[in-house]
């Protein structure tokens, strides 16, 4: 059998637990929280509880002190069971920093925040970048900020309407807050 394939009938999955794993794999989320995915997924707590006690039983998930992440195993059954959604993020705003600013102090300031209609999703550290995720309280929009040599993009992503709207209201509150934390840090 190929290294790369995982019998996923072997597996005591449901069409939730692939759901789940495909949104964190759309998301390009290497830790999630709790809060967030009930929000992305619009499930009840305890229905999202057993989603991810089964996976975690099965070694698909890990729990780590600041919220989920995907295992080798998780990303096998991936590749197996590709997601057919497609969704794109929009670029909605973008700056560069100033020079002098430490980007991995907003950062830590910025995690595991709410912001208005913000709340937190997770983030994900690739060679694009560190990326911090939200989603707005009515689970229509996910707001990305991307921090990425000197530079700070802001993305928008509807999930359930058309409409960017409120995303772009977001993301103008989400750079307000970070103005004022880049201001603070350049005051101290």
């Amino acid at each position: 059998m190929h290294a790369d394939f995982v019998d996923i009938s072997e597996l005591d999955l449901k069409d939730r637990d692939i759901s789940l794993l495909h949104i964190v794999e759309e998301e390009d989320l290497t830790n999630f929280t709790f809060e967030g995915l009930k929000r992305r997924l619009k499930i009840h707590p305890e229905k999202l509880s057993r989603i991810l006690s089964r996976l975690l039983s099965q070694e698909i998930i890990k729990k780590r002190n600041n919220g989920y992440v995907l295992t080798a195993k998780a990303k096998k059954i991936l590749k197996s069971k590709p997601s057919e959604s497609h969704t794109i993020n929009v670029p909605l705003l973008q700056t560069f920093l100033p020079p002098k600013i430490s980007i991995n102090k907003i950062i830590d300031t910025l995690q595991n925040k709410w912001f208005g209609q913000l709340r937190w999703l997770g983030h994900s550290e690739t060679k694009k970048g560190i990326t911090l995720k939200w989603i707005t309280t009515d689970g229509k929009n996910i707001i990305s900020a991307t921090f990425y040599q000197g530079k700070l993009q802001i993305f928008g992503k509807t999930v359930s309407n058309n409409n960017l709207n409120d995303a772009l209201d977001a993301s103008h509150q989400l750079m307000g807050y970070i103005t004022k934390l880049i201001t603070s840090t350049e005051q101290n």
